[in-house]
């Protein structure tokens, strides 16, 4: 059943967190009307416990930037970090706290990220602190089970792709982070006047991420790309044959015969959507 502490109550759960391949950072501001904001996060070494009562993530550039908004708000600064078990026993776990933004270019920023460090992810624009204040634990007897297959590389690879452009991470920044979705200011580095970060985070200059990992990525998605693109021509190829056989039909057996055939045939072809092919057959 449910229960709650005032820190992370033993070295057992401690270490199941840092086994997770997923964690939630929830968010709101002050206001009653503020949207309250709920975000999925990935990728390997994101999380970081420190001890008992803290942690910090590393807060890679998105479309938004609600939890850096809602953490600058004053008076705010409220934070909740949620593990799931998606595999073995069934678990819940919240970390209840007050965060803190150490954005790209600061010196916490560079302590707790300093040149080298593989979490130099393409992107990374801070590293959100959290005093932890509670912990809560509950069973998670509804969550479903989950195979953890691989990390999508994408948002690696298109911040990689930003922060080679001239101007780097700041024109990005400034389109897309400039303010929450409830109007609050965002990060300082989005700001007009901020200057451009003095160093880019590319996955080969940097450090960034498991450089092996999202190269070869690329390739395991890709064949998943291929084994498709293969299944789509299979059932073209045999879209193309069945027409041709319809055709011979049309041309040798008498046409309700035919009809009748080619409907039988439809019924097969049509949950493939060839909808290009079977046109050409005056379905």
């Amino acid at each position: 059943m449910g229960a709650f502490y005032d820190t992370i109550p033993n070295e057992a759960l401690m270490d199941w967190i840092r086994k997770q391949k997923l964690f939630f950072v929830s968010s709101s501001p002050l206001s009653p009307d503020g949207h309250v904001n709920c975000s999925p996060k990935g990728h390997d070494a994101l999380f970081t416990l420190v001890d008992e009562k803290s942690a910090y993530y590393v807060d890679l550039t998105g479309s938004g930037n609600e939890t850096i908004s809602c953490l600058y708000e004053q008076g705010n600064g409220r934070i909740t970090i949620m593990f799931i078990a998606f595999e073995g026993p069934p678990r819940i776990v919240r970390l209840f706290g007050k965060g803190k933004v150490f954005e790209r270019g600061s010196p916490e920023f560079e302590k707790y990220l300093p040149p080298g460090d593989p979490r130099r992810y393409p992107g990374a624009r801070a590293v959100i602190w959290i005093d932890i204040h509670k912990v809560g634990t509950s069973c998670g007897y509804s969550v479903p089970f989950f195979e953890y297959k691989k990390e999508r590389n994408t948002l690696l690879n298109f911040m990689d792709n930003q922060e080679k452009k001239e101007g780097g991470m700041k024109p990005y920044w400034n389109l897309k982070n400039l303010t929450s979705v409830d109007g609050l200011p965002g990060p300082k580095v989005a700001e007009p006047d901020a200057p451009e970060p003095t160093e880019k985070f590319t996955l080969e200059g940097s450090g960034g991420g498991d450089k092996a990992v999202v190269k070869t990525g690329n390739k395991s998605e890709g064949g998943d790309v291929i084994q498709d693109l293969l299944a789509r021509s299979a059932m073209i190829l045999l879209g193309l044959f069945l027409a041709g056989w319809l055709l011979g039909l049309r041309i040798t057996f008498d046409e309700g015969v035919a009809r009748q055939a080619r409907q039988r045939v439809w019924g097969v072809l049509w949950p493939f959507e060839l909808s290009g092919i079977a046109r050409a057959s005056s379905f």
